[in-house]
């Protein structure tokens, strides 16, 4: 039996409308609230609502602008989760103010980068928007997570490491089981573990 077609309120509408008129910002804020489940802070829920987030951004934004959120996202994420960067440049280092915030904004840049082409990847396929949340999104969140830790400038300690509990997988199976259950409903069972 096919589900009954939901109505949408009118207000629900306008505050949705509301927010993809804010989704550059969102997409931004989305990145920097990922780093919070991370150490030291360790809220793990959002990391799994951050990207949650942006992959909302990417299934109710245009075509053209899947690159434009991921670039912010990763700006985002990048842009707060590496101030170790400038700290062991600036005070350990000792080299002035200017270099750190360079290298550490040109970092920053190049981490964002794959985040982008992670959005402009997944904006330009088109299939079913289920299948985009269930599959395609947390595949080529994946894909891009690898190209991105196996690249000459990332830093392995900022990864999915707080998801080894989930010990049947190896460390990419649990990254994908990890951004799969932002994309599911909430009302739909946990398959994987």
């Amino acid at each position: 039996m096919p589900p009954l077609p939901r109505k949408s309120s009118p207000m629900l509408h306008d505050a949705r409308t509301a927010l993809l008129r804010r989704g550059r910002l969102l997409a931004l804020l989305a990145g920097a609230l990922t780093t919070l489940g991370f150490a030291p802070f360790n809220l793990w829920p959002l990391a799994i609502a951050g990207p949650a987030l942006l992959f909302w951004l990417w299934l109710h934004a245009g075509r053209d602008s899947g690159f434009r959120l991921g670039l912010l996202y990763g700006l985002g994420l990048m842009g707060s989760g590496v101030t170790w960067l400038h700290v062991s440049l600036a005070q350990f280092g000792d080299v002035g103010w200017f270099l750190p915030l360079l290298v550490t904004g040109l970092f920053v840049l190049v981490m964002a980068l794959y985040y982008g082409l992670l959005g402009w990847l997944v904006s330009r396929i088109p299939v079913a928007k289920r299948l985009r949340l269930s599959l395609l999104f947390p595949a080529a969140w994946v894909l891009i997570e690898w190209l991105r830790a196996g690249s000459s400038a990332a830093s392995p300690g900022c990864s999915w490491a707080m998801l080894r509990s989930i010990h049947r997988w190896p460390g990419w199976g649990r990254c994908l089981a990890a951004l799969a259950s932002a994309g599911r409903r909430p009302s739909a069972p946990a398959c994987w573990c």
